[in-house]
């Protein structure tokens, strides 16, 4: 596996953390949208009664989320133990600080850099070395 590949396998945690944010902000929505559905009483017919038509639609569209999510959690902790596992192989306590900070932590080269009290660049040079020395097991 190659560094470039080595990062892509890195990176998924991250993605799937993003993807999980992404599946809380609907389920949210749409839950502000089923609290603010109510039924109205009217003598005059309308197209979807009495509006339970979207309460049914986002108690629906709930239930679906919900079961993504709980999908998307248990993808995220399995992501989450192999790329700590991919981790611990690195032999060198400060490469496997800078690779935990950069795709468990999500921070930017600058952040670990000062973080590490190193310049940009060294701190990219042991990037490249971490990445040398880690086993992934594809």
């Amino acid at each position: 596996m190659d560094q470039r590949e080595k990062m892509e396998y890195l990176k998924q945690y991250r993605i799937a953390g993003a993807a999980e944010r992404r599946l809380r902000e609907e389920l949210a929505m749409w839950r502000s949208t089923a609290e603010k559905v109510t039924a109205t009483l009217s003598p005059l017919p309308r197209g979807q009664g009495d509006g339970t038509g979207h309460l049914e639609r986002a108690v629906e569209r709930l239930a679906e989320l919900e079961t993504a999510l709980g999908a998307a959690l248990e993808e995220r902790v399995r992501l989450r133990l192999a790329v700590n596992t991919a981790i611990q192989t690195v032999p060198d306590d400060r490469l496997r600080y800078l690779l935990e900070r950069r795709y468990v932590d999500g921070c930017t080269w600058e952040q670990i850099a000062l973080d590490m009290d190193l310049t940009y660049q060294w701190t990219c040079a042991l990037h490249k070395k971490a990445l040398d020395l880690i086993a992934i097991d594809s």
